[in-house]
């Protein structure tokens, strides 16, 4: 269980990013983390990951805990030994490895060579358009074959939480609802995710639970579907009239999508 324990987190002097938020992700469970812009949505993913500090950033009261143990002052390798993948935003994949090599290069962690082999062909079987470019450089993927490989080099690690940084960020609305069907089937495969998505939407259907943040703080959570229901976050995340039905709304977030994308 990753567990946020009334977690306070700063960059430098004065200013704060997460202001005394609190929040769970049970074994086996998925869980989005909502709000606006710098509400401090990705500072908590990067707690989790060990990589707060390497972009200036500390926990300066509360805590973050995996399994009980605390993990916000560990190294991000260690933490990801110990189950926990971090997918950041902007994909950031290796562009002059081809997609194999940046597989592999991921499971390093593993040292069973079969089982590793045995993960990089679910990859090609999950996304089978890597499968077909495995020997082509990443850097010459489309964005949004960037953004499946960097899923897959996330799960390479055979991670019992997969945290997904803004996904589907930048991407067409076909590839927005094929990454969104990748995030529950992969939660259907037992690993749990935390996803923090702009695109409140396809949050809210791709996970189970979600939490709404606003300038650091947890100002709402529930279950999804629930939340998605709720008129406050209809007009202020979801862009939809009050009366719109819920699985219009989710099913056509994809479109939303492109009206915005295409702007």
């Amino acid at each position: 269980m990753l567990e946020f324990s009334d977690v306070h987190i700063t960059y430098g002097p004065g200013v704060i990013a997460v202001d005394g938020a609190s929040l769970t992700v049970d074994d086996g469970l998925s869980v989005a983390i909502i709000g606006g812009n710098g509400a401090g949505k990705s500072t908590l993913l990067r707690a989790a990951s060990g990589v707060l500090r390497a972009v200036g950033g500390r926990v300066v009261a509360g805590q973050v805990t995996w399994d009980g143990a605390r993990v916000d002052t560990r190294r991000a390798s260690a933490i990801v030994r110990e189950g926990i993948a971090h997918v950041p935003e902007g994909r950031r994949v290796f562009g002059n490895l081809t997609v194999e090599e940046n597989l592999e290069a991921a499971g390093i962690v593993l040292r069973d060579h079969a089982e590793r082999r045995r993960l990089m062909n679910d990859s090609y079987e999950r996304f089978p358009v890597l499968g077909e470019r495995k020997a082509q450089p990443a850097g010459l993927l489309s964005g949004g074959e960037q953004q499946m490989l960097a899923i897959c080099r996330g799960l390479m690690s055979k991670p019992r939480l997969l945290i997904l940084d803004e996904p589907t960020l930048g991407l067409a609305p076909l590839v927005v609802k094929q990454i969104a069907e990748s995030v529950k089937g992969i939660h259907a495969t037992g690993t749990a995710i935390l996803l923090v998505e702009q695109n409140a939407a396809v949050a809210l259907g791709a996970v189970e639970y979600a939490y709404v943040l606003e300038s650091g703080r947890v100002v709402l959570e529930g279950n999804a579907a629930e939340l998605a229901e709720s008129d406050d976050v209809r007009k202020l995340y979801l862009g939809a009239d009050i009366d719109e039905p819920v699985d219009e709304l989710v099913s056509a977030a994809p479109a939303r999508a492109l009206a915005r994308w295409s702007a």
